[in-house]
């Protein structure tokens, strides 16, 4: 019976729009002035309404075993989506989890590089600094007053006390006595010392004993117009 009000369902809907496009081809009865889409959806706009209602009143009641089947159905896809749900999440999360850890090696990879290179750079600055300290000679102040462009850019060592310090942020000038005599540092023999503080180095003080190396430079008029020698 069901079938039977499906079919006759399916036709008055077919009958239905075909009248509201042309009303004349599904009303056979009347004068032409009464076939109008008004009456087209009054006649099989109701009886598809009736035939439909009909239809559901005669389609049978699930069996229990039916309902039961329904259920399990439903639950499966249900679980399927769920699974796919979850293997979808797992292998997005499988790959943050390799692209983080790509990431990681890719950045421990470049810190170990930086540290080498550091190291290198520290290892060959050390090196340098060593190889001239040991080059350094310590020639006496007369000596190099004398002849000043002979020791020009010779590498050399003083011991001395600092007579005056002038500084300009880690641009630091020095005059050191580098002669010592019975009475201490004869302030005539004087030196005139540029060099950078290192971040974090503590500053010379006026009257420090100092070690210095330094490369000779020649001759420095200073303000007070006097010549010194200028390492």
């Amino acid at each position: 019976m069901e079938n039977l009000f499906a079919g006759l369902t399916f036709i008055c809907f077919i009958f239905l729009i075909l009248g509201l496009i042309k009303p004349n081809a599904v009303i056979y009865w009347g004068a032409n002035e009464n076939k109008t889409r008004k009456r087209v959806l009054l006649y099989y706009g109701i009886t598809t309404l009736v035939f439909l209602f009909a239809l559901g009143a005669t389609v049978p009641e699930l069996t229990p075993e039916q309902k039961a089947e329904l259920a399990i159905k439903r639950q499966a896809e249900e679980n399927a989506k769920a699974e796919a749900k979850a293997k979808q999440e797992a292998e997005e999360k499988a790959k943050s989890e390799e692209k983080a850890k790509l990431e990681a090696e890719a950045r421990a990879k470049q810190e170990a590089e930086e540290k080498a290179k550091a190291e290198e750079k520290e290892r060959l600055e050390a090196e340098a600094k060593e190889q001239f300290i040991s080059s350094a000679q310590q020639i006496n102040y007369k000596d190099l007053a004398r002849n000043p462009d002979k020791y020009k850019s010779s590498k050399v060592f003083f011991i001395g006390q600092v007579v005056q310090t002038l500084e300009s942020e880690n641009d630091v000038v020095l005059l050191v006595s580098v002669t010592q005599d019975q009475y201490g540092y004869n302030w005539n023999d004087a030196i005139y010392v540029n060099y950078t503080r290192s971040p974090g180095e503590s500053r010379i003080l006026e009257k420090d004993i100092i070690r210095l190396w330094g490369t000779m430079k020649g001759l420095k008029t200073y303000t007070s117009t006097r010549n010194y020698l200028w390492i």
